[in-house]
């Protein structure tokens, strides 16, 4: 479509800034589109992470937004590392994955785990959960990335 220049800015006072998209069509015609970016990130599945990062702890996760009755991992590392998969980015190291997770019919998912103790109990870990879907492209969608630092 040409030329893409992007910024953010708060448009309509509703919240996270709107996203402004400069650009040219192929017929030459200078175009500027407003998105509001809270539509957006509602139609993602998100990962939220609550509790309290001490040693064995309970810490619980909650996808929202995700498809009904899918399969799911979490993609647990020490870092962020952004690698391209399945259209999307898989953001932490994939250190260790947890398998067999299913989405409920409303297409959430909560999961209490246990603050690890010893020296492992300091260091940081980011979290990202992946489910199939029949709706995307690729057959797969991935919540945010949730970075908890002790």
């Amino acid at each position: 479509v040409g030329r893409c220049v992007s910024g953010a800015a708060e448009l309509d006072g509703q919240g996270p800034g709107d996203l402004l998209l400069g650009l040219k069509t192929p017929a030459g015609v200078d175009r500027v589109l407003a998105l509001d970016t809270t539509a957006a990130l509602q139609a993602q599945p998100q990962l939220l992470a609550r509790g309290n990062l001490q040693p064995g702890l309970p810490l619980t996760l909650h996808v929202s937004g995700g498809p009904p009755h899918a399969m799911a991992v979490l993609v647990i590392g020490a870092s962020a590392q952004d690698l391209p998969l399945f259209g999307g980015i898989v953001v932490p190291t994939a250190e260790r994955l947890l398998l067999g997770l299913t989405t409920d019919t409303a297409g959430q998912l909560d999961l209490t785990i246990t603050w690890p103790t010893g020296p492992a109990s300091l260091a940081p870990l980011v979290l990202q959960a992946w489910m199939t879907s029949a709706d995307a492209a690729s057959g797969f969608e991935a919540t945010n990335a949730v970075a908890l630092t002790p």
